[in-house]
C-alpha cells in the first residue's frame, strides 16, 4: 500500500494523542504518555531526516502515538494493540489503507518480532517500509541511553524485578518464547536486549543517534558493576 494513500483528517493526530494519553494513564512510567510523546517526536524527526514527505510523516506520527496501545506486556494479548489501533483510526475517519498500515507497524515494532519467525512488516516496501523503520527506531532509541536506563529500572520496580543478582546470568540469544517469559533482574535486561538495539537500528539517522546512547549505557554498567564490587 502506498503511503500517499494514507490520508486522514487533519485533526486526527490531536484526537489520537488525547485518546492514547487516557488509555495509558494506568501504566507505570516506563510505558506512559511521556514515553509515547518522546517516541512521537523522535519518529517525526527521523522521518524528516529520512526524506519522507508530509503525508508519510503524518502516518509516522499516528503509528508512533498508537504503538503501545494495549501493549502485550500489560494486556497479555499480542493481537489486542494492532486491532485496537486499526479500529480507532477507522472509527475516527482514517481511510482503510492508513488504518491497515498503522496496524502492521504496531504489530511489528516490538523487539520480540525479530526473535524468530516472520514479521508483518516484512511485506512492506518503499515509503511504507521507511514509516515502519523510523517508528521502530524511535521506540528503540527511547529504550537506550539515559532515558532507557531510567525506564528499565522503572519497569523492573513496577513488576517486582530484583535490581541485580550476580548469581543470575543473562540469557544471550533469546528466543521469542524466552523473551516473553520476562527477566528476574533489571540489570540482565541490558545484556539480553538493550545493548543489542544499536545494531538493530534500521535507518541511518537512527543508527547515528543510537551510538551516543549506547555508549552512555556502557559507561553506566561499568560504573554500576564497579560499585557493586566496592571498586569505586
Amino acid at each position: 500500500m502506498a503511503a500517499s494513500a494514507a490520508v486522514a483528517d487533519a485533526t486526527i493526530a490531536s484526537k489520537c494523542a488525547a485518546f492514547v494519553r487516557e488509555e495509558l494513564s494506568a501504566n507505570d512510567s516506563s510505558h506512559d504518555w511521556f514515553h509515547i510523546d518522546r517516541v512521537r517526536n523522535t519518529a517525526v524527526a527521523l522521518a524528516k531526516a529520512e526524506g519522507l514527505d508530509a503525508s508519510a510523516q503524518a502516518t509516522v506520527e499516528l503509528a508512533a502515538l498508537l504503538h503501545d496501545l494495549k501493549d502485550w506486556k500489560y494486556s497479555g494479548d499480542e493481537d489486542a494493540g494492532p486491532l485496537a489501533a486499526e479500529a480507532w483510526l477507522v472509527e475516527h475517519g482514517a481511510d482503510a489503507s492508513l488504518a491497515a498500515l498503522v496496524k502492521t507497524v504496531v504489530a511489528s515494532v516490538g523487539f520480540k518480532t525479530e526473535l524468530g519467525g516472520s514479521s508483518p512488516a516484512d511485506a512492506l516496501s518503499g515509503a511504507d517500509r521507511t514509516i515502519f523503520e523510523v517508528v521502530q527506531d524511535a521506540d528503540r532509541l527511547d529504550a537506550i541511553g539515559a532515558v532507557g536506563i531510567a525506564r528499565c529500572f522503572t519497569f523492573g520496580g513496577a513488576h517486582g524485578r530484583t535490581i541485580y543478582d550476580p548469581a543470575i546470568k543473562p540469557r544471550i540469544g533469546l528466543s521469542k518464547e524466552e523473551y516473553k517469559l520476562g527477566n528476574p533482574t533489571s540489570l540482565n535486561h541490558f545484556y539480553e536486549k538493550l545493548l543489542t538495539l544499536k545494531d538493530r537500528m534500521k535507518t541511518p539517522s537512527g543508527r547515528a543517534m543510537a551510538d551516543a546512547r549506547h555508549r552512555h549505557m556502557e559507561l553506566f554498567l561499568e560504573q554500576f558493576l564497579a560499585e557493586c564490587k566496592g571498586e569505586r
